[in-house]
């Protein structure tokens, strides 16, 4: 329909230590996306429940498999498009849960990283801004 924007719908993981660190994945380049930092997670896929596709998308990124019950943390609108095979572009409904996982937990990157680090909600709030809006990183601020 012409003026309607189409979105795709990704669910992500903000992996959360008992210290209160949190996990952030910083990414290569996409299409024409520069390198940036994000959470684990990724897009729903046809016949997935977003925790279904939190948990496949976890264990994907990060090699984690056991981890504890997802909460609802809060949704936005991505900053950044998604480019498709036809030139088009999407926009990016984001849906984040705070997922708890041990102090001692060892992360498996995957390809579609290439840096981890365990940092303060701050931090994460500052290393996120590139693809999340402020209504979004504010979250992440005490």
């Amino acid at each position: 329909m012409a003026g309607e924007k189409l979105f795709h719908v990704g669910v992500k993981a903000l992996l959360t230590r008992p210290d209160g660190m949190v996990l952030v994945m910083k990414t290569g380049s996409f299409k024409d996306d520069e390198a940036h930092w994000d959470l684990a997670g990724g897009r729903i896929e046809e016949g997935q429940t977003e925790i279904e596709t939190l948990a496949r998308e976890i264990e994907e990124e990060t090699g984690l498999t056991d981890f504890g019950e997802p909460e609802y943390f809060g949704s936005c609108i991505s900053n950044i498009q998604i480019p498709l095979d036809d030139g088009d572009k999407v926009g990016l409904v984001l849906i984040a849960y705070k997922v708890p996982v041990p102090d001692d937990v060892q992360i498996v990157i995957s390809d579609e990283h290439n840096e981890i680090a365990w940092v303060s909600m701050t931090e994460a709030a500052e290393r996120l801004t590139y693809k999340y809006p402020k209504v979004f990183t504010d979250l992440l601020k005490p």
